[in-house]
């Protein structure tokens, strides 16, 4: 054709210039078609309305309506009927997007690159994945009857295969998605520190600490000296408060608010607020509230507050509010509280904690205290506990097997306080005629030297041989041992110990002969037909458990 030159050249120029050389305005190729022939007035005009149609398009697609790829993944629901029958576009859409960490787009129709979902019969789904190449990837699944799980479900596939199919594209979509990080965050300055506190005022050098244990007189009227021949009946008279008596005697008994100073009686002196001084009575004192000063009666003394003194009876003595002070009876002693000072009675009880000392047959101490000396001795702790028999709950106890050099092997209970301790033993003795039963009973003290290394220093006293009575029928025999042991601690309850012994035996001959016979290091203390006794070093050794 003899016009392709001139036409060609304007129209390819104007191709070129406007559309196929802007590759971001996504507009297909077009064809352009030449021919030889010179241009008519209807090919001319024709070729004119071609060229702005183009140009038309490529101004729609460069004000932006760009596929949804260039901004997020395109995802198409297809619609139910009737409309909300199905699921939620837009709650699956955010699923999507939250499990790919990218932007996701609802479009009106299936766009690839990306995600179709369409429904299926029996309650089922198909996901497309649709590829920028016509590339199509399709699965189906059952979804379950609950509309939230149906979407989870329907975004973990969805999310999948978009990952597997355009693994590219999400990660180019995942980093336009990520937001940008927020601003520093500026610590507000620290608030202004207050001014510093004015030193406290001293108090004036005259003035006179008020004890906090002394009572309050303030609301008392003071009666120098007050007789009365039975309780409430004297020459005791107030003008409506409480009398404090200085001097209160009884014939009787004596009743009153509060003494400070000496009450006395025949039989009963009682007082409803206080006693600070002395009470005497043939009978029985009691305060209902604290005492500072001492008790004396002959049947009991009973303070309901705390005792700061002493209370002596030949009875009982009560002290409700605990004692610091000496408690001494000749039946019972009880100090309703903490102990601090000394309790001396057949029976003494006390509480609570203290550092006291307690001194009878059976002592009992609520807490912890210090001293407890008597034949039972029971407590929660104590530093403390010399007895034929303690029982502290929170004591030390240790199971003890050892066997020294004379044949005797014996398994023992320790138990005592913090420094102080009982051993009850068991075993068994070898001689040269057989298998003798042996037992022991200990006190001991208790010491730790450094790190895991401890020393105990122990008095054991038992049998020699319960195979040999004299014509009396008793065992004679007797073996005392005196023994320093180190005690090594290899693991939380085991430790080793060993240590030296001395070994006093002493009873008949008949019923010593057989345990120790002549030791090399030993010497004869004294020897008769009818008894002896020897001594002699030895060694110890053993395992301690618990």
């Amino acid at each position: 054709m003899a016009w392709r030159a001139g036409t060609e050249g304007w129209v390819g120029n104007y191709v070129s210039n406007n559309i196929i050389m802007k590759p971001d305005t996504h507009v297909r190729p077009i064809l352009v078609l030449a021919c030889s022939r010179p241009p008519h007035a209807a090919a001319r005009l024709f070729a004119a309305a071609v060229l702005c149609l183009l140009a038309l398009l490529g101004s729609r697609t460069a004000l932006g309506h760009e596929p949804p790829a260039a901004t997020g993944l395109g995802l198409y629901v297809e619609r139910a009927t009737p409309p909300g029958a199905w699921l939620d576009p837009q709650a699956l859409r955010a699923a999507i997007e939250a499990e790919l960490g990218a932007s996701v787009l609802l479009v009106e129709r299936p766009t690839p690159p990306g995600l179709s979902v369409n429904s299926r019969p029996a309650g089922g789904a198909a996901v497309t994945f649709l590829g920028p190449r016509g590339r199509t990837v399709e699965r189906t699944l059952l979804l379950p009857a609950e509309p939230s799980r149906a979407v989870e479900t329907l975004a973990l596939l969805a999310a999948s295969l978009a990952r597997d199919e355009a693994a590219e594209l999400i990660a180019e979509l995942r980093a336009r998605h990520r937001p940008s990080p927020p601003p520093p965050r500026v610590s507000p300055p620290p608030p202004p520190r207050p001014p510093p506190a004015p030193p406290p005022v001293a108090a004036p050098p005259d003035a006179t600490p008020v004890a906090a244990d002394a009572p309050d007189l303030s609301r008392y009227d003071r009666v120098p000296l007050v007789f009365e021949f039975v309780p409430f009946v004297g020459t005791a008279t107030g003008a409506g408060r409480k009398l404090l008596r200085g001097v209160s005697l009884g014939l009787i008994g004596t009743a009153s608010d509060a003494i400070d100073g000496i009450e006395a009686s025949t039989l009963v002196n009682l007082d409803g607020d206080f006693v600070r001084g002395v009470q005497l009575s043939g009978g029985v004192n009691v305060v209902g509230g604290p005492v500072w000063g001492v008790q004396l009666a002959a049947g009991a003394n009973v303070a309901r507050g705390a005792v700061r003194g002493g209370q002596f009876s030949a009875g009982v003595n009560l002290a409700g509010g605990g004692l610091r002070g000496i408690q001494v009876a000749s039946g019972f002693n009880l100090a309703v509280g903490p102990l601090e000072g000394a309790q001396f009675a057949p029976v003494n009880l006390t509480t609570g904690d203290g550092r006291g000392a307690q001194f009878g047959v059976v002592n009992v101490a609520g807490g912890t205290t210090g001293l407890q000396a008597g034949v039972v001795n029971v407590a929660e702790d104590a530093e403390v506990s010399l007895g034929l028999i303690n029982v502290l709950w929170r004591g030390r106890t240790h199971l003890q097997l050892w066997s020294n050099e004379s044949g005797r092997s014996m398994l023992g209970l320790q138990h005592g306080s913090r420094r102080i301790h009982n051993l009850y033993a068991v075993g068994l003795q070898r001689t040269d005629t057989g298998t003798r039963f042996a037992v022991a009973l200990g006190l001991g003290a208790h010491w730790t030297l450094a790190g895991r290394l401890d020393l105990d220093v122990d008095l054991l006293v038992g049998n020699a041989d319960t195979a040999h009575f004299d014509r009396r029928g008793v065992d004679v025999g007797g073996l005392s041992q005196l023994r320093a042991l180190f005690h090594l601690r290899l693991l939380p309850g085991v430790a080793l110990f060993a240590g030296p012994t001395y070994n006093v035996l002493y009873g008949s001959p008949s019923a010593t002969r057989e345990v120790a016979a002549d030791p090399t290091f030993g010497r004869t203390f004294y020897e008769s037909a009818d008894h002896v006794v020897r001594g002699w070093p030895g060694l110890t050794a053993g395992l301690r458990l618990l």
